[in-house]
């Protein structure tokens, strides 16, 4: 059991934090071997036991002494060796993110096999998300995974501008006249400037998705009850549950798919909320209910209040339409004004030469 930072030994401490580098660190984040380390109560030292996977205290926080009876934090149990052979009992991280090791294993590589692990057992990853993990890990997983999604929106924009520019010379210049120079610079510009705020989208995009659902639904388990960690860990939570966005392009292709296309375009949205939702489950350790909750009460909250605002709009503008009427108009106004006949020339007498 060492300080992932310094590599400074963890054993027999009080205080959940490296003496060496003062990096805090947490008894989830390690994976015990049974039977080789004890983890002593704070208060009488009376030695307990592991439980689990991971061989710790208690899959949560929190432990109720044996001997004294005291509610312990189990952060703060000092770990114990019984083994003959201290190396035996030496605990490794727990099983961690693949993207957290994207420089030895490499990045794409690491991309790919963190996608599959949210999409394919989102709740496995979720128990892998240390106390500690980083939101810069989070943050860069969520810009590489919509990455394909700019550029194929970059792309779409970019052919239909391409036809329009075509389909407007043609029309009004004749086939085969070309583009001006004035024309085709005045295109790029527009398409660069989409470009580039597609880009500056791509990079604040995910801050945004972070702070905003992130923060709703931490609220909601910091009001509901207890949990395990801060609001980065729900905020990291949320950035890996966009996983299922890398396969955005195929959507964006399937969308122009007759009776296809509808579906394709709402698949990945709820994918990504239900992987959300179970890696905040097992992150947080809190209940299903909870983490569905925490996840959907922002999305659900906005669809009501976008209904509510649809419906007042028709309303608004339905009682215009059907307002009252007048049966005549004023009577200042005339409503209808008889032509009158044009009046015959005077005639006149008829002179004698």
């Amino acid at each position: 059991m060492r300080c992932q930072t310094c590599g400074y030994s963890l054993f027999n401490l009080t205080q959940p934090t490296c003496p060496e580098c003062g990096t805090g660190f947490h008894l989830h984040d390690f994976r015990f071997e049974p039977g080789t380390v004890a983890f002593a109560c704070p208060f009488c030292q009376h030695l307990h036991g592991g439980q689990g996977e991971l061989y710790t205290p208690s899959d949560s926080q929190t432990a109720l002494c044996n001997a004294c009876g005291r509610e312990m934090d189990i952060d703060h149990m000092p770990v114990v060796v019984l083994a003959s052979d201290p190396d035996k009992a030496e605990a490794v991280p727990a099983e961690g993110v693949p993207w957290e090791s994207r420089r030895r294993n490499g990045r794409f590589r690491s991309l790919w096999a963190t996608v599959k692990l949210c999409m394919n057992k989102p709740g496995a990853f979720g128990k892998r998300l240390a106390m500690t993990t980083r939101f810069n890990d989070g943050y860069w997983f969520s810009v590489w995974v919509q990455v394909p999604q700019t550029l194929a929106f970059a792309a779409l924009i970019g052919l239909l501008m391409l036809i329009f520019f075509v389909i407007g010379s043609n029309a009004s210049q004749g086939p085969g006249s070309g583009q001006s120079p004035l024309v085709v610079a005045a295109g790029l510009g527009i398409f660069a400037f989409y470009f580039v705020m597609m880009c500056v989208g791509l990079m604040i995009g995910p801050l945004i998705y972070a702070v905003v659902l992130g923060g709703a639904a931490h609220l909601f388990l910091s009001i509901t009850g207890p949990k395990r960690g801060g609001f980065n860990l729900t905020a990291v939570s949320a950035l890996y549950g966009t996983g299922p966005q890398l396969f955005a392009p195929l959507a964006i292709i399937l969308m122009f798919v007759p009776c296809v296309g509808n579906v394709a375009t709402m698949i990945l949205p709820v994918w990504s909320l239900v992987s959300t939702i179970c890696i905040l489950k097992e992150a947080q350790r809190v209940s299903g209910l909870r983490a569905s909750f925490a996840v959907l009460i922002l999305p659900i909250s906005m669809m009501v209040l976008g209904c509510l605002t649809f419906g007042l709009v028709m309303w608004a503008a339905s009682s215009q339409s059907y307002g009252p009427h007048y049966s005549t108009p004023p009577a200042t106004t005339p409503y209808f004004v008889p032509a009158q006949p044009p009046s015959a020339p005077p005639h006149s007498p008829i002179q004698s030469p």
